[in-house]
């Protein structure tokens, strides 16, 4: 019976201390620490850190720039679109810029007629060509998803060399080629 009584303490004492045990442990799961790759995982964008998802054209101080993203199953084929529709967007962008002068000095100068002669119209208009001519690709990005290629570009064109390219199609216009150079 001795026997008996020990294996019974014994049994019930390894009970107790295993229920102990995971009384004192807490009910919430734990966690190995996360490493970097997974902390950069969520930080990380579809979009390049340069690109401007929201925006399709920029400027800054010394530059325009012009930005698209393009979709295809061929790899240069996704980069030549994107390059192209940036050119475009640059365009778009310049040609607000310009019409802008257009519009500012034909309210402070007081002549509409000036600024809405046919042939002043006519450069403003070729003026768009130069831009798109001039631009460079300054970064380019191209990812490979789901069998698709998605890329994206950057073009820009310094304002320096725009103004100097225009400047020879509004020599007849002063104030227009002043206002050029404040761009």
């Amino acid at each position: 019976m001795n026997d008996l009584y020990r294996k019974v303490f014994i049994v019930a004492l390894s009970s107790f201390i295993v229920i102990s045990f995971y009384a004192c442990s807490g009910t919430q799961k734990t966690s190995a620490p996360k490493t970097q790759k997974e902390e950069v995982k969520k930080t990380t964008s579809v979009y390049p850190e340069w690109y401007q998802p929201k925006k399709e054209y920029a400027s800054d101080s010394l530059s325009f720039y012009g930005y698209a993203i393009a979709v295809s199953r061929d790899s240069l084929q996704s980069i030549q679109k994107a390059t192209q529709q940036a050119k475009v967007n640059l365009d778009n962008g310049v040609a607000k810029a310009l019409e802008s002068i257009r519009r500012e000095l034909a309210q402070e100068l007081n002549k509409q007629k000036k600024f809405a002669n046919p042939q002043f119209l006519v450069n403003l208009a070729n003026s768009h060509d130069i831009s798109e001519k001039l631009a460079s690709i300054s970064e380019v990005k191209s990812a490979k998803k789901n069998d698709v290629y998605r890329s994206f570009v950057k073009v820009s064109l310094k304002k320096k060399e725009l103004v100097q390219k225009l400047q020879g199609d509004f020599q007849t216009n002063p104030a227009f080629v002043k206002r050029l150079s404040r761009l």
